[in-house]
């Protein structure tokens, strides 16, 4: 996916550029609402590269996928133990009671992809593959 976005501050390879708008209502990744986000991204190339300038940005398509996983599969995986787990107290457990262990299990895998090391390590920065030229007046 290319998104192109507006370079607000540049520190050696690592740029930071604002994204949003119509792409970014389109996402959903933010409740659908259409906001602007400053995202790290990486210049590996070198590009000669000032502030305001324009440019398009990429995110490995394998990177999102897998930081998508992390998000959506950890919790719900963690649903079965946490719902399964008041049996190991007694067969009688209500219903209700193992329901709310297992929402607290999907609470848990969200925190942990907040915290845990491995999705930092999976979510690789956007790469900027070109600088937009603007036409001379």
């Amino acid at each position: 996916m290319i998104e192109r976005g507006t370079v607000v501050r540049v520190a050696g390879e690592r740029v930071g550029v604002r994204i949003g708008g119509a792409a970014c209502a389109s996402c959903g990744g933010c409740s659908g609402q259409a906001r602007e986000h400053v995202v790290l991204a990486a210049n590996r190339c070198g590009r000669e590269l000032r502030e305001g300038d324009e440019v398009d940005l990429t995110l490995p398509t394998a990177d999102a996928v897998v930081s998508g996983l992390l998000v959506l599969i950890v919790p719900l995986l963690l649903f079965l133990p946490f719902y399964f787990l008041p049996r190991a107290f007694g067969p009688a457990v209500r219903e209700e009671i193992r329901v709310l262990c297992g929402i607290g299990g999907v609470a848990l895998g969200f925190l942990l992809n907040l915290v845990v090391p491995w999705r930092k390590k999976a979510q690789a920065l956007p790469e900027i593959v070109r600088r937009i030229e603007r036409d001379a007046p």
